[in-house]
């Protein structure tokens, strides 16, 4: 067989070639490199050219032995080579089962981790896909930190040997040594692996853990074409990207475990099962949000759309952060599983339901649960992914969205003519379960108070922004002035509780200031609140005013979920090409303001619909690009171990975003479209004002051109208008988040260990 390209986090591995020359000569001639390689100094021109041809010949003598040149992120780091060993007792011919290893690195790749983990992948490769038997390295013995990294590359010493040299480097009087690892050892290391990682043994750093390069017998002039000295030693066991993090939390730990243990089969089975859950939440979104008008008008309060909204927003907002700690600490698996119990009783409660308070409590509930799920399952794709792909991971696992956009409008107007809306709902507490289960299998083959004051303080404070057009005295009224005034302290109360008072803080003050993380949780806050400023009541404007069934209402509010489907793959794919993802910020938020700006001047009665559409889509690009972007910077920002707790940040300040956004909306629509239905409707229709006001079906009973129906149809107008400009002027403080986000290159960082994508 040839010489295969291997990859590992950080590296790719090329066969070498002639038109490598440059970089081996480079190596060959650094007076650093060659300290302990050949007489001490650097080789002569001549010298290097014969060191690169032998590199080269090495390819072929034995089928898939040779010579691979390692690069991270385009830049030359150094080679790695499995050079032929002379057969025993067949002096001329060399042995198919056995090989010598070894490497080269530029010294400003030292004390990086390169070295082992370019080793590590070499031996893979030797004993999985060449199946050899055994793979050995010699170097000097004074050569501390060389002898380091074949330990930790798991090679055991075999023996010390002298040979004589007529000009002898200095150290040479000590030896030099063999070490050497058999198919049988290098297998056995996957489980101690997972033993360690799960906390079952301890780890003590040693010398074993530095870093330092070793290789072979390259040419004459080589007795050792390692490189190391013992300057470079540094005990760093998170350098080690073969091996799990010793102070991580179970729940990470437990992740790593199976990203180390498991195949690329498994790998991609999860991101299957994710994506098959995927599909199925996306049908319960978009048959939920087309049903929901029709439920709450059921119990005569479509007009309280938002203030369900405000309540389940707040307390998913509230989940995030006691989420984050559950799925460090019990696990993932746990925390999904509790999050299912919490969706499928919110759906339950939903279907049977017969007031609006039962509903709003089955709303948080299943907001709640959801909320939770999808949380975990963005925390396992960044768990099985890398950064420089995460972006094209998380882009398949959203592409059902396309799917579900209209298949689940059309599903949902089925619901409403042929059966009702409560099986609408009742038929996902079957479905979710069922399809999202397999994931909790695959992933298992102290937080209270401030959760507490967390939710009851968000809830408290936003609901009056809604509550108060219906108060007695409006916003004069005590309760409604008594709600903001707790609801503000009960907010500065969990902030000081989580600072001093909390046992262990969610996550490390130096993560929660830095810019990045605060610039992404800003831009997400901003772009929550202005969407969600006008987009509760958009279905019901779609078909009151542009005169739209239940499911064509649904298509045009799902354009976002058929964009972005398609769009994200292209957003991942164009990170994954540059490693940078700040300049698509850049483009997307003045492109999204442009889209909503434009959709205050198309918000009128029987206007085109075409004109709505083309600004859906260009709203959807610009969302797709924070979606992704917001999520890379906050992930890019930490280490793994926080992960979950950064994805939680994020998330609470979307939800509170969103929060806020459907306070201003109901705000403005309870202050607004009751005003304007009494100056806009005909006089014979205001006895049936509160009817209207409070219900969608009556408002789509008048036939459309009719006095009654133009009236409603201003009044939306008047009022959707107003929400969008609250929006789109609030969008103007994203360019502030762009800018607090750091530029960075997600090339040049790792995360993630093990089998991932």
């Amino acid at each position: 067989m040839t010489q295969a390209v291997l990859r590992t986090t950080r590296l790719e591995l090329v066969p070498l070639s002639l038109e490598h020359r440059a970089f081996t000569m480079m190596l060959d001639t650094d007076a650093q490199v060659m300290k302990y390689i050949g007489y001490g100094k650097p080789l002569d021109h001549q010298q290097a050219i014969e060191v690169h041809k032998w590199l080269l010949q090495a390819a072929t003598l034995v089928p898939g032995f040779g010579c691979w040149v390692g690069f991270a992120g385009g830049d030359f780091v150094g080679w790695w080579v499995l050079a032929p060993c002379q057969s025993d007792g067949t002096p001329q011919q060399f042995s198919n089962d056995r090989a010598e290893f070894g490497y080269r690195l530029l010294p400003k790749f030292w004390r990086q981790g390169y070295a082992k983990e370019g080793s590590r992948e070499l031996l893979k490769y030797a004993f999985q896909d060449l199946g050899l038997s055994e793979v050995f390295g010699e170097t000097m013995a004074v050569n501390v930190a060389s002898r380091a990294v074949m330990a930790a590359c798991g090679l055991k010493h075999a023996y010390t040997f002298h040979n004589k040299y007529d000009n002898p480097p200095p150290g040479i009087e000590e030896g030099e040594v063999r070490y050497r690892i058999t198919k049988g050892e290098w297998t056995s290391l996957v489980p101690v692996q997972f033993q360690q990682l799960v906390g079952r043994q301890a780890h003590t750093s040693t010398v074993e853990d530095t870093e330092a390069p070793v290789t072979v017998n390259a040419a004459p002039y080589d007795k050792e074409a390692g490189v190391g000295s013992t300057q470079n030693n540094t005990t760093t066991s998170d350098d080690d990207t073969s091996l799990p993090s010793e102070t991580a939390q179970r729940g990470v730990k437990d992740m790593e475990a199976v990203t180390l243990s498991w195949s690329r089969a498994a790998l991609a089975s999860v991101l299957i099962i994710i994506w098959i859950y995927v599909l199925a939440n996306g049908f319960k979104y978009s048959i939920l949000a087309s049903l929901t008008p029709y439920a709450t008008s059921s119990f005569q309060s479509h007009s309280l759309l938002t203030v369900i909204d405000i309540v389940a927003s707040a307390m998913t907002s509230a989940v995030y952060i006691p989420m984050a700690k559950m799925l460090d600490v019990w696990g993932r698996a746990e925390g999904f599983l509790v999050m299912l119990g919490f969706a499928t009783l919110g759906l339950i409660l939903m279907a049977a339901s017969n007031n609006l308070p039962t509903f709003c409590a089955a709303q948080v509930f299943q907001s709640v649960g959801f909320g939770g799920m999808t949380y975990s399952v963005d925390v396992l794709a960044a768990d099985v992914t890398n950064l420089r792909n995460r972006g094209l991971a998380f882009a398949f696992t959203s592409s059902p969205w396309m799917i579900t956009a209209f298949a689940g409008s059309k599903a949902a107007e089925g619901f409403l003519e042929h059966v009702n809306w409560r099986w609408g709902f009742g038929c996902f507490a079957i479905i979710i379960p069922v399809v999202s289960f397999p994931l909790y299998v695959v992933l298992k083959v102290n937080l209270l108070p401030g959760v507490v004051l967390f939710a009851a303080g968000l809830t408290v404070f936003l609901l009056p922004f809604t509550l108060a057009r219906s108060a007695p005295e409006g916003w004069k009224s005590d309760y409604i002035i008594a709600m903001i005034v707790v609801g503000f302290c009960l907010l500065v109360f969990f902030v000081i509780y989580q600072v001093y008072l909390a046992p262990v803080p969610f996550m490390k003050h130096t993560y929660l200031l830095n810019r990045t993380v605060l610039g992404a949780c800003l831009l997400d806050f901003v772009y929550q609140m202005s969407y969600y400023c006008w987009n509760s009541y958009f279905t019901s404007f779609l078909q009151v005013v542009n005169n739209l069934s239940v499911a064509e209402a649904g298509y045009v509010n799902s354009t976002f979920q058929v964009v972005s489907g398609v769009l994200l793959f292209i957003v991942g794919y164009l990170i994954r090409r540059t490693g940078y993802f700040r300049w698509l910020l850049i483009v997307g938020v003045p492109l999204y303001i442009f889209a909503q700006g434009l959709m205050i001047h198309f918000r009128k009665p029987n206007g085109y619909i075409g004109y709505i559409v083309m600004c859906e889509i260009f709203i959807s690009i610009g969302g797709s690009v924070f979606i992704l972007c917001m999520q890379l910077a906050v992930l890019a920002a930490v280490d793994h171990q926080h992960v979950a707790a950064a994805m939680a940040v994020l998330f609470v300040s979307g939800s509170i975003g969103g929060a806020v956004g459907n306070a201003i909306s109901g705000a403005i629509w309870t202050n607004t479209f009751e005003k304007a239905l009494v100056r806009y409707l005909p006089e014979s229709s205001l006895s049936n004002l509160t009817n209207i006001y409070a219900s969608l079906p009556v408002q789509l009973s008048y036939e459309v051109n009719s006095p009654e129906r133009i009236g409603i149809q201003k009044a939306y107008g008047y009022a959707q208008t107003r929400m969008l400009a609250a929006g789109t002027g609030l969008m103007v403080l994203s360019f502030v988040a762009v800018f607090m986000i750091r530029n960075m290159n997600l090339r040049n960082m790792t995360q993630t260990k093990g089998v991932v994508f």
